[in-house]
């Protein structure tokens, strides 16, 4: 199982060692991994293998270890690629339960070998239908137990190049991208055992071949099989691990030394993370070393430092709203009074504003009253004379007796306070004087006692 790299990041916490195996040579690699970063603590050179003592070169390893601070840290060991075969299976549909039946089952037809001799690991590639499979011949992994073992190593385990890349790579801030093509050795120019050619693509995930042609050739050949567009371009393996922040001033840094670095480097990676993912292993289990627990204890402290840092967040928004509640309840209940208070005094303000109005129309329409009774007074004259007056805010209604009523129309519309005089009923003779009844309607726009319409 690959952790995903947002939270890898705050687990990345050990000391490693990556030792790349050859007949004839060992590169040791000690890694520090921290969250901040990773650097190599140390890298070392054992030369002509087999015609040194072993307990030799074993002390000659064990004292680099403990310069390195890394003693007690168990290697993980990349068997020479021309001596494993590494397959990719897929299995749509098939749960890691039932994994081994079925490529046990395909087993045979993966590898050249007899079956009974043959040591064999499987993993499935991140989230994919599709599993890598390590095979080696028995006697390979029983010699190279046997070596380190009398060198006094401790082991971790046996894998291939390709398995410690792939995890390696995820140990960075960014994961390969689909398409992605790259050759070990490309710098330093290292194909004497022919060009090994990793690659991912979304048709294959995880490929890994040793060819025998010339590096162009293996690379155009490597594209086609992981169905990559044409035109790929390769990189070198150290250009998709994650780099180092700090390096022994000894290291060669040139592109050269990196590229020859970069098998061992990423095989130190993935034994200082394991607990991050392990990779394809050939050494029986009986003869690896299982790291300590305390070695974890960093990071379960960093997790949970996170996780903590994580419930504090998702709960500071609830806590800030229930403070700010609790505050605005409580400015509530201190200036509730005083609001009922101001709404009493509104509620009297509009009570006496409505009744001082109330008396400005009345006295206005008092006024405008006596103004109309003037008015008619002024309008008819005596001998003529009323005996009833009906005034309302729009009309005048009223009823007497005068020489002559004809002309009383006529003279109420040339008053600015009246106008569309009216008789409500017929002019009758009573003795020498017409008895009238008018009705008048009063001025919208009210002038001035004996203006001029």
């Amino acid at each position: 199982m690959v952790i995903p790299i947002g939270l890898s990041k705050w687990l990345r916490f050990g000391t490693g060692v990556g030792i790349v195996a050859s007949e004839h040579s060992l590169e040791v690699v000690v890694a520090k991994v921290r969250p901040t970063g990773a650097r190599v603590a140390g890298e070392l050179r054992i030369d002509n293998l087999d015609r040194r003592q072993v307990s030799e070169w074993g002390a000659e390893v064990g004292r680099f270890l403990a310069a390195c601070g890394a003693q007690s840290a168990a290697a993980l060991v990349v068997l020479p690629r021309e001596r494993i075969v590494v397959r990719t299976v897929v299995l749509p549909g098939v749960s890691d339960t039932d994994a081994v039946p079925a490529l046990a089952y395909q087993l045979e037809n993966l590898h050249p070998w007899p079956e009974d001799e043959v040591v064999w690991s499987w993993q499935r590639v991140g989230q994919t239908s599709s599993f890598s499979v390590a095979i080696a011949q028995r006697e390979i992994v029983d010699h190279f137990a046997a070596l380190f073992s009398e060198a006094g190593i401790r082991l971790a385990g046996f894998t291939c190049s390709a398995s410690a890349v792939y995890l390696a790579a995820r140990l960075g801030d960014d994961a390969p991208a689909d398409g992605t093509i790259a050759v070990r050795g490309l710098y330093a120019n290292q194909h004497d055992a022919g060009v090994e050619v990793y690659a991912e693509s979304a048709a294959r995930p995880f490929y890994s071949a040793l060819l025998a042609m010339p590096a162009e050739r293996a690379v155009s050949y490597a594209a086609s099989e992981a169905r990559l567009e044409d035109g790929a371009v390769a990189v070198d393996w150290i250009d998709i691990l994650p780099g180092w922040a700090s390096a022994p001033d000894t290291l060669d840094l040139s592109n050269a030394g990196r590229s020859r670095l970069a098998t061992g480097w990423a095989a130190a990676l993935v034994s200082a993370c394991s607990h991050l993912g392990a990779p394809l292993n050939l050494l029986p289990a009986e003869l690896r070393v299982q790291p300590s627990r305390l070695a974890l204890a960093p990071a379960l402290v960093l997790a949970v430092v996170l996780l903590g840092l994580g419930g504090a967040l998702l709960g500071e928004d609830a806590w800030l709203d229930k403070g700010y509640l609790e505050k605005l309840s409580q400015q509530i209940r201190l200036y509730n009074p005083l609001a009922k208070k101001v709404e009493v005094l509104d509620r009297r303000i509009a009570d006496s504003a409505t009744r001082i109005k109330l008396l400005d129309d009345f006295r206005s329409q008092t006024r405008d009253d006596l103004e109309a009774l003037l008015e008619l007074t002024r309008k008819i004259p005596p001998p003529a004379l009323l005996d009833t007056l009906s005034i309302t805010s729009t009309e005048l209604q009223l009823s007497g007796e005068t020489d002559q009523a004809e002309g009383l129309l006529k003279t109420l519309d040339e008053s600015p306070l009246f106008e569309a005089s009216e008789f409500t009923s017929q002019v009758s003779r009573r003795g020498e004087h017409e008895y009238f009844r008018i009705r008048t309607k009063r001025e919208r726009h009210k002038l001035a006692p004996g203006a001029v319409k």
